[in-house]
């Protein structure tokens, strides 16, 4: 998906079951158009930009999606921004990688922001920040993983800062954000 604008769907797109990489490339996907705010008379909504399955397809490419110079906006309700689920339709295991480049957020809380819950299923899945505006305020380029001493093994000791913004009651139980 080149040069195109997401906008106003309950989910923006959604990766699951036997797709292949799928790469997002000058792409603004909005959660609530000023169009969608002016006719419906809300400030934001509860729409997903990226619903994304974390299962192994098997033999698929290195990554499952690659953002480059994607721009994200106005996810300041309840919707994430990204959000991982486990499609059942598929066995478990490590996820494809999600690598993200060239990324912006406008208008986007800090809840928003990608997270794992504590599903078992999602334990191997992280997501690649290479410009660091998807972790903490003040954190650089790095990993957002299921926080678990395995995901962590081979990392110094205070590489890792556990996601506090994960929107429900596992806060800092399940996401870390790894530089």
């Amino acid at each position: 998906i080149v040069n195109s604008v997401i906008a106003d769907n309950t989910v923006g797109v959604m990766y699951g079951n036997g797709v292949w990489e799928v790469h997002l490339e000058n792409t603004i996907v909005d959660g609530a158009s000023k169009d969608w705010r002016f006719r419906l008379g809300k400030g934001c909504s509860s729409h997903i930009g990226i619903k994304h399955s974390s299962n192994r397809w098997g033999e698929t490419p290195e990554r499952s999606m690659a953002f480059t110079n994607t721009t994200f906006q106005n996810f300041c309700g309840s919707g994430p921004m990204f959000q991982f689920y486990y499609d059942s339709r598929s066995g478990p295991g490590m996820g494809d990688a999600v690598e993200m480049q060239g990324t912006n957020l406008v208008n986007v809380w800090e809840k928003n922001k990608p997270t794992f819950k504590c599903q078992n299923e999602l334990r191997d899945n992280f997501l690649e920040d290479v410009d660091g505006v998807l972790g903490p305020t003040g954190k650089g380029p790095g990993y957002i993983i299921r926080n678990r001493n395995p995901s962590k093994a081979f990392l110094p000791p205070d590489a890792c800062t556990p996601l506090w913004y994960s929107g429900s009651n596992e806060w800092g139980q399940c996401s870390a954000f790894c530089e």
